[in-house]
């Protein structure tokens, strides 16, 4: 009876489910557990983050005025800059030769015509396309005579703005001209060849 009884008593002290035998690795195993699921959640925590509400700066201390402080004195305007460039608006201030590239020159001639060539010796001889020019309303009025080379523009006038730019170079801005190989070939900044 006393092993019967002591029996009873194990059995009898292992029927609490904190003590039996069947709940020790279940309940290690639920601690396991729930020790994961709060180093996850605390893992996936992101860390406090600082305010990022923006604190006013203080206002510029002036001091008070008293009876010595003076009113500002006004100061004159800074001077104007001058423009980049000027609108030429008259032949007198574009005749010439100007190099677009080591291969496109441009010559205007007082008789009111555009030379256009490959090098500065076919200006006069040979060059690829020849220009009749005027001004109207600050705008270079161009007419083809000729061309040789170089795709016709067949009888389509171009409009230009011709800009005096400050370091002594001309810029040539395609107002309107329908003729693309004209307006392709002649917009640019030439440089003056003395």
């Amino acid at each position: 009876m006393h092993t019967e009884a002591a029996r009873t008593k194990y059995v009898g002290s292992q029927s609490s489910p904190t003590r039996s035998p069947i709940w020790g690795p279940r309940r290690r195993a639920l601690r396991t557990l729930g020790v994961l699921a709060v180093a996850i959640n605390l893992a996936s925590c992101s860390p406090p983050q600082a305010p990022t509400e923006v604190l006013p700066e203080p206002p510029p201390s002036h001091p008070p005025p008293t009876s010595t402080t003076l009113p500002p004195t006004p100061t004159a305007p800074p001077p104007t800059a001058p423009e980049p460039y000027s609108v030429v608006t008259d032949a007198e201030q574009i005749i010439g030769t100007w190099k677009f590239s080591d291969t496109d020159f441009t010559r205007f001639y007082e008789d009111g015509t555009i030379h256009d060539a490959n090098s500065l010796g076919q200006l006069d001889a040979d060059p690829f396309a020849v220009n009749s020019y005027e001004f109207e309303d600050g705008r270079l009025i161009a007419r083809e005579l000729s061309v040789s080379g170089v795709p016709p523009c067949g009888g389509k006038v171009g409009s230009y703005e011709i800009r005096l730019l400050h370091l002594g170079q001309i810029q040539i801005v395609v107002i309107k001209d329908a003729c693309v190989p004209r307006a392709g070939d002649t917009q640019g900044i030439y440089e003056h060849v003395p």
